[in-house]
């Protein structure tokens, strides 16, 4: 598990979400105590700092390995068709020039040969 994975998990705990179903925890559950859910939101704040000190370290952008929501990828995609070449738009969005790729690909805007070329 990375820690990034154990941050979601414990995002949706201190939400009052079952991790892996998406119920909401019954109001009586120990994760809907106010101590329990500060807790989460601590553990889970300390894992996003660590997790930007690896990257930092690495010399990997801020949002490296995070998952992309709607909102960034309809953001990424307007940029793009707008004629953002892909070193912008991965400084941008503080993502790697092949996780753009990559996204430009699963969104039909480039062809898998075209993004592996424009990696390099």
């Amino acid at each position: 598990m990375t820690p990034q994975e154990a941050k979601t998990i414990l995002d949706f705990l201190a939400d009052g979400v079952n991790p892996e179903t998406g119920e909401v925890l019954s109001g009586q559950s120990l994760y809907n105590q106010p101590r329990i859910i500060r807790a989460l939101f601590l553990a889970s704040s300390a894992l996003e700092v660590q997790t930007r000190k690896e990257l930092k370290k690495k010399g990997l952008p801020a949002n490296a390995g995070k998952p992309w929501s709607e909102e960034e990828d309809n953001r990424l995609l307007a940029a793009y068709d707008g004629g953002l070449p892909i070193p912008e738009l991965a400084e941008a969005h503080g993502r790697t020039r092949s996780a753009i790729s990559s996204r430009l690909v699963k969104f039909g805007r480039l062809e898998e040969d075209a993004a592996v070329s424009r990696r390099a």
